[in-house]
């Protein structure tokens, strides 16, 4: 059946799911493809999971005859389209991102005669709150995804903004209050561990036999080129100026390397660069700008790349994130070029499937590609085929099914006062 209609993989509705909270799906971006993967593990586990995160409308070609949006056999639920314009703008910042009250009119839209339990996806204080006080009232589990803990640097308003303190309460006192947590890295599930939570930890998964992840061709190129690509935009997490600089050392003593941006343009790299944009100028071809393009575009240009990088500064948003960049790429059979924070230590091997930097300053990126451009070709192509078998062995949704049906399974119970077995 095809991607709007239920999968045969659907299972009954006698236990449902929901699944809330700050994510577009089903939008290829970070928020979308977690959790989708999660969904997919939680169905496989017997689970009817209904997404309801923060789509304006429905996608046309989701679509059902009875009005239902359905993507991959999940339905989805948009909230309100509060239309166009800086006053729609403020409405819907107030409604979805401070109150959570486009969620909650949903919940309480629906029949949740078969529902069990509700995820929280990064949610705000506010949210949350109102969450736990809906699920006690009518025995439901509550857990939360944590994927993210924010620096003041990456919030607007730094210490001061309401983002980088909802992210504070949310960490130090209403998630440990919720007090189950799926983690998306080792640092987040010690640290939720430590406050006496239920933590299980699951990385962002893929769904390695879609026909998107299947092996595609790899063709190297005659003149002996390195060819490497940065996909997305590096915000405030990822060093891509450190490699920019890196590579304009390297292209200055002759050496044949590329690097392909996928998500920027040239004036976006500009941008990103600061005072290092002339560096833009003195790369000249070697920087290739593909700007803004579809998922399946942006990752059939990863696929072509001979490695893509991923730099980040050793600070704990690094460490308590996980880069999907990293999961994206391995699941291409793509090998990375990387420092090692967060988990990134236990999936890539230095010559496996990547390089492992010893920094994330200029000369480590400098040292890392020498390194590659002095290994045979053939070393090249037995990395790409440990970095796709590492995402089938760790990052596949199959391998996570028994452990969220357990964690679930926990909750359901506890939620309702019962004994387990």
């Amino acid at each position: 059946m095809n991607d709007r209609g239920l999968s045969s993989t659907t299972p009954p509705s006698s236990k449902t799911i929901i699944y809330v909270g700050l994510f577009y799906f089903p939008h290829a971006s970070v928020g979308g493809t977690r959790v989708l993967g999660i969904g997919k593990a939680l169905r496989e586990a017997g689970y009817r999971v209904v997404f309801a995160g923060m789509e304006h409308r429905g996608r046309e070609e989701d679509r059902q005859s009875d009005g239902e949006y359905c993507y991959q056999g999940f339905s989805y639920m948009p909230e309100k389209d509060f239309g166009h314009g800086r006053l729609a703008r403020l409405k819907r910042g107030l409604l979805t991102h401070a109150t959570g009250t486009t969620t909650l009119r949903r919940l309480h839209a629906m029949d949740l005669s078969t529902t069990q339990a509700i995820i929280a996806y990064q949610a705000s204080v506010p949210l949350l709150w109102r969450l736990m006080h809906f699920c006690q009232k009518r025995r439901l589990a509550l857990m939360t995804d944590c994927v993210e803990w924010y620096d003041s640097r990456q919030c607007q308003g730094g210490r001061l903004g309401p983002l980088y303190w909802d992210s504070e309460l949310c960490i130090h006192w209403l998630q440990p209050k919720v007090g189950r947590v799926i983690a998306i890295s080792s640092f987040l599930e010690h640290y939720y561990r430590d406050r006496g939570c239920e933590v299980v930890r699951i990385p962002p998964l893929v769904d390695m036999n879609q026909p998107d992840r299947r092996p595609v061709a790899h063709v190297m190129r005659d003149d002996g080129t390195l060819r490497l690509v940065y996909a997305g935009t590096p915000g405030k997490k990822d060093l891509l100026t450190a490699a920019i600089r890196g590579l304009h050392e390297l292209r200055a003593a002759g050496a044949p390397v590329q690097l392909h941006l996928v998500g920027l343009s040239r004036s976006a790299a500009n941008a990103c660069l600061g005072k290092y944009s002339p560096l833009l100028d003195e790369l000249g071809e070697a920087l290739v700008y593909h700007g803004s393009v579809p998922h399946p575009v942006a990752m059939a240009l990863v696929a072509q790349a001979d490695f893509s990088i991923l730099v980040r500064s050793d600070e704990r948003f690094a460490h308590a994130g996980f880069p999907s960049k990293l999961v994206e790429s391995l699941s291409l059979g793509v090998p990375v070029i990387t420092n090692l924070t967060s988990d990134i230590g236990q999936y890539v091997r230095d010559c496996k499937e990547g390089i492992v930097l010893e920094g994330s300053d200029p000369e480590a990126f400098v040292v890392g590609v020498r390194k590659t451009l002095a290994m045979p070709k053939e070393q090249w192509a037995a990395m790409r085929v440990h970095a796709r078998q590492r995402a089938v062995e760790c990052f596949d949704y199959r391998n996570y099914v028994v452990p969220l049906k357990d964690f679930v399974e926990r909750a359901v119970v506890a939620a309702r006062g019962e004994r387990r077995g």
